[in-house]
């Protein structure tokens, strides 16, 4: 299972679920909107970001906690790698540091994940945080909804320190995860009109 669940580095309404997380509106006189391209040096990956930049330190608590920033502030908004001229994966949501490989990188925090290869897709949500763990629930054709929890640090699911635990998903959980699709998928996370959210405490808070 860890396999097919590999590890990939890279780059205001009210919606409350029974585990809880938070968006809250926030100024965006914090944050720069981008739209950029990093081609790597042969052109054959390419790495698309379209979203908001954070201007403060703050705006990445996990960053802060490992002791470090990215060079690519992007807090909110949606990443995307291309190989080829085929999408890979697609990210978006709103994005925190952890480690790969003992190196610091950044990545959905909460929000959802798309892989694709070999003609497979794979669907991640990643929907709480707490001191010790993040949590997830991922889909694929062959396997159904499962749930994951990894260390909260290290997110990667081959990484033997990232205690990659996974099982089936109850019916409970089963209609959570597509709940919480939908409810990630209706946000606009990343253009330049779109609203700015945090997250507070794994609570969803109403914009006061």
């Amino acid at each position: 299972m860890k396999k097919i669940f590999w590890g990939l580095a890279l780059l205001a309404f009210i919606f409350t679920f029974e585990n809880g997380f938070a968006f809250e509106n926030n100024k965006k006189s914090n944050f720069m909107w981008i739209k950029k391209s990093f081609p790597n040096s042969s052109n054959t990956h390419i790495n698309n970001v379209e979203g908001f930049e954070a201007n403060t330190s703050k705006d990445f608590p996990n960053c802060i906690k490992l002791g470090s920033l990215p060079t690519q502030r992007i807090r909110q908004g949606r990443a995307t790698q291309e190989v080829n001229g085929i999408v890979r994966s697609e990210n978006y949501g709103i994005f925190d540091c952890y480690l790969f490989n003992k190196n610091l990188d950044i990545d959905v925090w909460l929000g959802i994940s798309e892989i694709a290869e070999n003609g497979k897709k794979q669907t991640r949500i990643f929907f709480k945080n707490d001191d010790t763990k993040s949590y997830r629930y991922y889909f694929q054709e062959s396997s159904g909804w499962i749930f994951v929890t990894t260390d909260v640090n290290i997110r990667s699911d081959n990484e033997p320190d990232s205690k990659f635990f996974y099982r089936k998903v109850s019916a409970i959980e089963l209609l959570e995860a597509e709940d919480l699709l939908k409810y990630f998928k209706s946000i606009d996370f990343s253009s330049k009109s779109a609203k700015i959210y945090k997250i507070i405490n794994n609570k969803l808070l109403p914009n006061d």
